[in-house]
Formats: structure tokens, sequence, C-alpha cells
């Protein structure tokens, strides 16, 4: 049985550790582990693996609340304790700016989300076929085989009632008006309002409206957007929702960027403001 020690962290979540002379990555470890692994596919001279059994676990592991955890790609440190995580993200910024920058910097400590589980105020399923109709999920890790995960658990609660009907209602149906790839659930932290963004195969404005149709009276969202292959756009309601900065309003739209953990956000941009403050 082969074994080996994980090193650290790098960008992405795996833990590296090294045999022989040749760096392995590994998916689901913890700095300091011991485990038994076995091979995978080898790209740009790194050698995948996956863990068989560890030997010797990390105090900072603990158990992942994602059910399907182990397989989605969404996320990949629930198997780490909080505030464990945000000391190896920090290692990892410093190891990143040392050797991709040739930047000697110390790095201060990482600012804690309020809320490490449901903390996302937008996010992005696929959609896909599950008899007898379709569901909300995410890819594998490294494939596009999808993951049915509508209940993720990165959402808030308001958010994932909204996603448990529209789930609902996709269960419903053998058949859409048109070929649907995803959708993506945009919800104002302020205010409560939700937009929902399709992103279709080709389609036509006929198609699109008997899409808004089966979904145009879910709860608290107040508009939907086909955005089609063939470039077409069509919107039913407001292709905006609004959210609230301090005393400043926001107007997002489905084309608008915005980093999904509003609350650091806020955080962020309150820390701008104090850094360029007039001094005396």
């Amino acid at each position: 049985m082969s074994t080996i020690t994980i090193e650290k962290l790098v960008q992405g979540g795996r833990g590296l550790a090294r045999q022989e002379g040749q760096v392995l990555l590994v998916r689901g470890v913890i700095p300091g582990e011991t485990v038994s692994f076995a091979s995978g596919a080898k790209r740009k001279g790194v050698q995948e693996a996956t863990v068989r059994e560890i030997l010797k676990p990390s105090p900072d592991r603990i158990a992942a609340l994602c059910p399907v955890y182990e397989v989605c790609g969404g996320c990949q440190l629930q198997h780490v304790r909080y505030d464990a995580q945000l000391g190896y993200k920090r290692e990892i910024l410093a190891e990143t700016l040392t050797r991709v920058g040739k930047l000697q910097v110390e790095v201060p400590s990482v600012v804690p989300s309020p809320n490490p589980y449901g903390y996302r105020s937008s996010v992005r399923f696929v959609v896909f076929r599950s008899k007898p109709g379709f569901t909300l999920g995410f890819h594998e890790e490294g494939s596009h085989a999808p993951v049915a995960a509508a209940g993720c658990l990165l959402v808030p609660e308001a958010m994932r009632k909204v996603i448990a009907d529209v789930q609902e209602r996709l269960a419903r149906y053998g058949k859409l008006p048109v070929q649907v790839d995803s959708l993506e659930v945009r919800r104002s932290t302020a205010f409560g309002s939700t937009l929902l963004s399709w992103r279709t195969g080709p389609a036509m404005r006929s198609q699109a409206e008997k899409l808004f149709a089966l979904f145009q009276d879910v709860p608290n969202v107040v508009g939907q957007v086909v955005t089609a292959e063939n470039r077409g756009r069509w919107v039913a309601g407001q292709d905006w929702i609004a959210d609230r900065l301090d005393d400043l309003l926001f107007r997002i739209t489905d084309g608008t960027f915005v980093q999904a953990n509003w609350s650091l956000t806020e955080t962020l941009a309150r820390t701008l403001v104090e850094w360029v403050a007039p001094s005396s």
C-alpha cells in the first residue's frame, strides 16, 4: 500500500505531496495527514491522486455537511474546520505572491465571512434531464457529468425556497418549451427580490414566453431573462434586482458581475472608504 504525507494545500484546495521526486496533488486532504492513495491522471508532469484511506487524520478535519461534497466540483474545503480554512487560504495567497509575483510581503489574517454557509447571493445551476423531468445541479469535479444539487448549502434559506419551487416545477415536465442549459438565480440581500436568468439553445420569442409562463408565479421572483444560443434575449418583468450597500443602491442585471458574498462586499467597501478617508 502506497502512503504519503501531505505537505501543504495549493491553489484550488488540493493537497501537495511528494514521492520519489514526483509531485502528487490529492483532493480532500489536510497538511500533516498521512494517507494511502490511488494514482490517477498525469497532467503537465503532476500526478493526480485520490485518497483510499486517511491513516493519520488532522485535528482540523471535520465531516462535510453537504451530502454531495465528495463528488461535486463546487467546494474544496468543507472537510476542514472553518477557522483553519482561513489560515490555509492565507498560506496559499502568500505562497502565490512569492512564487508567481516574486513579492515578499506579510499577508494579514483573512477576514472571516459572517456566514461560512448560506452566503451566496447568486448561484448558477446546470439543468439536466433526470427521470421523469429535469433537475438543477452542478458538475462533478473534473468532468461534465451532472450532480443533483438544488439544495446547495452555500445558498441562504430564503433563496433555497425559491430554488426548491423552481426545482419542483422542473421535475414535473418531461419536456420543456426550449432546450435549457443553465439557470442563474440572483437574490437581493436587502430586499429579497429574485431574478431568474435562463441560458438556452437556439430559441424563438414564443418558446421563451412559454418557459416564462411555467415560473411566472414563483414567490419573490420579479423577473426572468432568456439568453439563447442564437443571441436572442427576452425578458418577462424586470431584468434586474436592486441591492443596498450603506447609502448606495445598486441595480444588478443578468449581465452584471458582483461577488456572490454580499456581506464581504460590504466589508471590503467599508475598508476602502477607511483607507481613502482624508487625514489631518
